[in-house]
């Protein structure tokens, strides 16, 4: 699907091998394992990525978040897939009439106890029709849009696939996305990008250090958005929140 808007491509640097001390404390807010949706807002001339909880509108959090924790398999019918964060904008005249749409910017990441690996499986995001998979570097996504007054909470459906025959093997895997929005007034940069921290059959104590890991190495990092140790390289269904 064409985007809206052009999007930066964001150069990412990759490297075989890490040598990084003990993370870095996680900064101020929930604790990883709460669940709370992504906030996109617009701010000076940009998009800006913040928490939010559920609810339709939800209750700001932080104004600025980057690192979200998120479990696969929390309903059993689909045990690959998570549903988790959701997306919101509040409404407002900076967000009405708002197109959204965001970019894949790095594969898919697996943790390896200290970093991650580009693993053979890949993600699938799907929100009815349209849908985007990682692959080897940046991938172009898919635009999306809210209520005419700027009021947006939608719900992605994130699948893990294998990476040959049979099913996707446990681990914690990350996804990096970038966010923009335009409207009939201002076209918005991009955000910086998100991280989605998934947890497939791990323990939380090691979703928790990974969600550590990428606050305290890769977040922080000015000019670096990611950083992967490596030989780097669903459904069709349609979650949208009725408005209150």
């Amino acid at each position: 699907m064409n985007r809206p808007i052009s999007l930066s491509v964001i150069s990412l640097t990759f490297v075989s091998s890490f040598s990084f001390s003990a993370p870095a404390p996680a900064p101020a807010g929930p604790p990883p394992e709460e669940h709370f949706d992504i906030w996109l807002r617009p701010a000076d001339g940009r998009i800006v990525t913040g928490s939010i909880t559920e609810g339709t509108p939800g209750s700001p959090i932080n104004e600025v978040e980057r690192v979200f924790g998120a479990e696969l398999g929390e309903d059993a019918q689909f045990p690959f897939s998570a549903f988790e964060p959701g997306i919101q904008a509040l409404g407002g005249s900076l967000t009405a009439g708002m197109t959204w749409s965001f970019n894949i910017v790095s594969p898919l990441g697996q943790w390896n106890g200290n970093g991650f690996n580009v693993p053979d499986e890949t993600m699938q995001l799907d929100f009815g029709p349209a849908s985007a998979t990682t692959g080897a570097g940046y991938v172009p996504g898919f635009s999306f849009t809210g209520f005419p007054d700027g009021l947006l909470h939608d719900h992605f459906d994130f699948t893990l696939l294998p990476g040959g025959v049979g099913d996707p093997d446990a681990g914690i895997y990350l996804l990096a996305l970038q966010f923009a929005g335009v409207n009939s007034a201002t076209s918005y940069a991009a955000s910086d990008p998100v991280y989605l921290v998934f947890n497939l059959g791990q323990s939380e104590e090691d979703h928790d250090a990974a969600i550590e890991w990428v606050q305290g190495n890769i977040v922080p990092a000015p000019g670096t958005f990611l950083l992967l140790t490596l030989g780097i390289l669903s459904t069709g269904r349609q979650r949208r929140v009725a408005r209150a």
